[in-house]
Order: C-alpha cells, then structure tokens, then sequence
C-alpha cells in the first residue's frame, strides 16, 4: 500500500479512535503528519478534536509535530482540542510544549472559547500564554 493510502487510512482512524489501527499503518510507515486530502486536518488535529488522547500521544511519539497549522481553518492540535473542549488533551498538549497562539490568533480563540463556556481552558491556555511570552 503507498504512503499517501496509508495516510488517509491513518487520519479515519485517527478520527474514529481505533488505536490498534493507528499503531499498525504507523508501524507500517504511514506519515503521522499526513493531511487530509480534502480538509487538510492532520491525524493529530483529528484526534485532539475527538478527544482520542492515547492516539495523540502516539502519533507524537511517532513524530507528530504538535505545533503543525493544518486544515480548512487553519490551527494547531491544541487550537483543535480546546475549540473542541477537550481539556484533558489541552493539558497534556502544554505539557508536551505546545506552543499556544499569540495577538489576534489569541483573542480569536479566547472569543470562540467564551461562546462555549471554557473557562478552564481559557485559565489554562492564557497561562501558558504568560509562560510563553516570559520565555
């Protein structure tokens, strides 16, 4: 199977949480920083909006860039997840240094945010805006 087969077969299981599939096509080579052919989402994105944490731990540790900007509406894995209100995927983001958007790509989020009510994660991510503009 080629490359770019095996990429969009990574990002539908990325996308449906099947984690045996995900570790079998990266074992197999599939590039875990694939796009999709139409939306342009990475399986990173595509699991830290669903919330799929152990397969965003394993396609970083299989070389996802956690600071890739993909997709139609272009954002980071951490943009995807905390839009999605996917706390628990936010935190371990940060964590792993994921970088957090900065200036009107900051407000934006911070707006989106506020219509959903995610004060947790907007605490977290305006924090680790705070560290980040201190480093």
């Amino acid at each position: 199977m080629s490359n770019a087969y095996l990429g969009q077969d990574l990002i539908t299981a990325a996308e449906t949480g099947n984690l045996p599939q995900v570790e079998a096509l990266l074992q197999q080579g599939a590039n875990p920083n694939t796009q999709h052919l139409l939306h342009r989402n990475t399986p990173l994105t595509i699991a830290a909006t669903r919330g799929h944490l152990e397969i965003a731990k394993l396609l970083v540790r299989h070389g996802a860039d956690i600071n890739l900007i993909a997709g139609d509406a272009p954002t980071t894995a951490i943009e995807s997840a905390a839009i999605a209100g996917k706390t628990e995927t936010v935190e371990w983001l940060l964590e792993m240094g994921a970088k957090v958007p900065t200036g009107a790509e900051a407000d934006d989020l911070i707006r989106e945010l506020l219509k959903y009510n995610e004060h947790h994660i907007i605490n977290l991510l305006q924090n680790a805006m705070k560290k980040q503009a201190a480093s």
